[in-house]
């Protein structure tokens, strides 16, 4: 009569709405994790693949050293170096190639496949799509799962609060008997009844509505947070798309001028210029710039994947 079964109904079917929310929420970020578990993987294969080039290089560089010592060109000296820094660079090897595999197990568990580190990578990072366009509407928000999920708690908790105070009227229960000759008789008692028991609860009944109301704010306040969150995270991801972006560049470019030093330092000491260290300083100089500089798309990538989480989907 009052609408309180009502009231729990429409509780129970926005609650149902949230987890439906949540659900879609966790299977997206589930996604967004196999992205960036992937990407990384791949980081950290192409990582291993240069470390495996660095031996090589590190390799012929020892062949060289030695080659120049048997006719008396350097000491000892740069042998040991050209050694040790062999060394280094398989220690650096193996590194990198257990850094690979914990990705690839990592990224198996996530697809529901037996961590064996047996799952192909890709051979260079995918290019980062086009740029985000400008002006993107707050409304794209709306699309979120999780805050979708929040509207519909924030529902739920005024629809319990009505159900809490709609308990305080009269509830009745009708189960007259059919043909019965005092099924009237029976009928005003059962309301009488229903009229009468509420006023009997011992404050049960406010206790429950200050609950209700007490559930309804804080329903209120956590979607509060859950927007002022998501505007965080757009914001965030807005900003970290235009430094890495001037990252990548700068870092290309040093990788570029790192390689060309490098090569430079190589001629000038099979002739006699400089000595080995040198050499060996702007080669550990060019493998740190192109580690930082895979390093830096792989964020990219990373980064537009939270962006697409943060808004709910794509830009349109």
């Amino acid at each position: 009569m009052w609408g309180r079964v009502q009231a729990g109904a429409s509780a129970a079917d926005e609650s149902y709405r949230a987890s439906i929310a949540d659900f879609e929420f966790a299977r997206q970020s589930l996604a967004a994790g196999v992205a960036r578990g992937w990407y990384l993987a791949t980081e950290l294969y192409l990582q291993e693949q240069l470390a495996r080039e660095v031996v090589d290089i590190s390799a012929e560089t020892l062949r060289l050293v030695e080659a120049k010592h048997r006719v008396g060109q350097v000491t000892m000296q740069d042998v040991y170096l050209a050694r040790a820094d062999l060394n280094t660079a398989e220690d650096a090897q193996r590194q990198a190639l257990g850094g690979q595999q914990q990705a690839q197990r990592a990224l198996e568990i996530l697809l529901a496949r037996y961590p064996s580190a047996e799952i192909r990578m890709a051979a260079e990072l995918v290019p980062v799509p086009p740029p985000v366009p400008a002006g993107l509407p707050v409304d794209l928000l709306e699309r979120r799962p999780d805050l979708r999920a929040s509207e519909r708690r924030v529902a739920a908790a005024f629809f319990l609060a009505e159900e809490a105070r709609l308990a305080k009227l009269p509830g009745f229960n009708l189960n007259a008997s059919v043909g019965s000759s005092n099924s009237v008789n029976e009928l005003v008692g059962n309301l009488g009844a229903g009229f009468v028991a509420p006023l009997f609860t011992g404050g049960a009944l406010e206790a429950s509505i200050d609950a209700a109301n007490a559930d309804q704010q804080a329903a209120l306040a956590d979607y509060a947070l859950v927007v002022l969150n998501a505007l965080e995270e757009v914001e965030n991801a807005l900003t970290q798309e235009r430094l890495l972006t001037d990252r990548e560049q700068f870092l290309a470019a040093s990788a570029k001028n790192n390689e060309s030093a490098w090569k430079l330092a190589q001629k000038r000491y099979e002739v006699g210029e400089i000595e080995l260290l040198s050499v060996l300083q702007m080669q550990s100089r060019w493998v740190g710039s192109r580690i930082a500089l895979l390093h830096v798309r792989n964020e990219r990538l990373a980064q537009r994947i939270d962006l697409h989480l943060a808004l709910g989907g794509s830009f349109e």
